[in-house]
């Protein structure tokens, strides 16, 4: 054979040799390609969630970011825009406590989802008047499992002047469907303060709108008081509850009145030097205790069913207002909790001087708040959360994917080191 046409052979031959590698090499490049395209659809899918009302929302940058909070330290949001206590004005002195152990922030709910982003621990003060679809950001976020304190006033205390008014705060109402009532009364209680100062109002005597809460009236084994021996409030509302919902909640009432108390009408005079005199029976407008008092402080844990279930939400754009069935609304809560209080006045700076202890007082309800003492599982009848199933079942994917292309890609390379090293049988 001719020396030309032996190089020809060894050429095809040494090609031919070749081509199990660059398909190996080509098997290689897909499996990695492949691992890619899985990353991009897994990280799609473990982003953010959408709004549950998605028609009607509108790009707004999150009002809590990942830098607002640290690592292991729960972000604690006051909802503020409807005339609720300012945190820098009304409530820094809670605010400032807080920070101890969270992150505090102000809450926007008219930014839609994105202002929820973050956040652990919701707080409502005052008796504000919030929009129908903002009150629908809040529900929802109670139905992921989010934890909320609401601080409600039932009667408005003026600055000036001793003359009470009624809260008409649409707030009342919603939490009314969750089964609890701030009722729209004052607590008159004899166990009361020996003085108080506030605007117009100034004695040194008793004043039974100051109600004292002391032991056996304090819920001494529940993990919000354990340990406190006395509470002291100012103007504080009676709070009701009754058995609606999903079903499976467990009241606990932390702070009650004493026996010696009764109540009044919102519309009340506050002025010190008034008669304060038991009324002699129950009618429309007075309320007599009994020997438990009236509750003025609770905490409910368990399974809530969502406020707007089976209801369409009231958005409000300029000046027209339209009816929309909200997408994806989770109608029955994950296991949850909330605790609220018959007023917020005990808890502003005004008053932190005169009522020592209750900056704590509410550090503890939000220590309890954001604790599980379990990891919640979602009811049978529940939609599950936005963030959960699917996010879980992305990161599966994922795990799998990248673990598969890895022993692809090896056992390509490992073959093809085997190959080149073998010895050729050829001639």
């Amino acid at each position: 054979m001719a020396p030309r046409d032996r190089k020809k052979i060894a050429r095809r031959g040494s090609t031919r040799r070749l081509r199990p590698d660059v398909r190996r090499a080509r098997a290689i490049v897909l499996a990695v390609r492949t691992t890619l395209a899985l990353a991009v659809v897994a990280a799609t899918t473990l982003g953010p969630p959408c709004s549950v009302l998605a028609a009607d929302r509108d790009a707004t940058p999150a009002s809590v970011t990942e830098g607002r909070a640290a690592r292991g330290r729960t972000v604690v949001g006051f909802v503020t825009g409807h005339g609720e206590p300012s945190l820098d004005g009304q409530f820094s002195g809670v605010a400032e406590e807080l920070r101890r152990a969270h992150t505090v922030a102000d809450v926007r709910l008219s930014e839609g989802p994105s202002a929820l982003s973050g956040i652990g621990v919701i707080i409502v003060a005052g008796g504000p008047d919030i929009p129908d679809a903002e009150l629908y950001e809040l529900d929802q976020f109670l139905m992921r499992g989010g934890r909320v304190a609401f601080l409600l006033d039932g009667a408005v205390v003026p600055q000036t002047g001793s003359q009470a008014n009624l809260s008409e705060g649409n707030i009342f109402g919603f939490l009314s469907v969750y089964g609890i009532v701030v009722n729209p009364d004052l607590v008159i209680d004899r166990s009361c303060a020996g003085s108080a100062t506030w605007g117009d109002i100034s004695t040194s005597s008793f004043y039974p709108y100051w109600p004292v809460v002391r032991t056996p009236n304090i819920a001494e084994t529940h993990a919000v008081v354990s340990g406190i021996t006395s509470v002291s409030l100012a103007w504080t509302s009676s709070i009701t509850t009754r058995r609606v919902g999903a079903g499976g909640v467990e009241e606990s009432v932390l702070l009650r009145s004493s026996s010696d108390s009764w109540t009044v009408s919102a519309f009340a005079d506050l002025d010190p030097e008034r008669s304060f005199e038991t009324p002699e029976e129950f009618d429309d407008v007075h309320r007599i205790a009994d020997e438990l008092g009236f509750p003025i402080a609770i905490a409910v844990e368990g399974i809530f069913k969502s406020a707007f279930a089976g209801q369409r939400v009231i958005v409000q754009s300029g000046g027209s207002v339209r009816f929309v069935e909200p997408e994806g609304m989770i109608e029955t809560s994950v296991p949850t909790r909330m605790v609220v209080f018959g007023g917020s006045m005990m808890f502003r700076d005004d008053l932190a001087a005169q009522l020592p202890g209750n900056a704590e007082l509410l550090a503890s309800v939000v220590r309890w708040l954001a604790t599980d003492d379990a990891e919640p599982e979602s009811p049978a009848n529940s939609a599950p959360g936005p963030d959960r199933t699917p996010r879980r079942l992305a990161l599966a994917i994922l795990v799998v994917a990248c673990s598969v292309a890895a022993v692809a890609a090896a056992v390509a390379v490992g073959l093809t080191l085997s190959r080149r090293r073998r010895p050729s049988s050829r001639v």
